[in-house]
């Protein structure tokens, strides 16, 4: 399990994914370096953390039979993904009228 976690963040723009686009926040609270911010640190966060399995779990790295050309001892597979959103993203219309889209 690699967990990352931050209060009071939205979907629309702190873990807006790169595909989506800027979304429709014009104002001068949302910058378009704000779009992202925490769903690239949280990308990194998993990405650290599958990097460092093998320290983390180094019987499932080590311990591979001798001469076994089956490398699946050293491999992970990523079973799941779970997101639990708050209500950031319905204090604003037009970050509800985009779940639509």
């Amino acid at each position: 399990l690699i967990k990352t976690a931050w209060g009071g963040k939205s979907l629309a723009v702190d873990f807006r994914p790169p595909a989506s686009g800027q979304g429709p926040y014009d104002d001068d609270d949302v910058k378009p370096s704000d779009y992202g911010t925490k769903y690239r640190q949280m990308v990194q966060e998993i990405r650290a953390g599958l990097d460092d399995l093998p320290n983390i779990i180094p019987h499932n790295y080590k311990n591979a039979p001798k001469g076994d050309d089956d490398d699946d001892n050293d491999k992970y597979e990523i079973l799941g993904f779970v997101w639990f959103q708050g209500w950031n993203d319905m204090i604003d219309w037009r970050s509800v009228d985009e779940y639509d889209v």
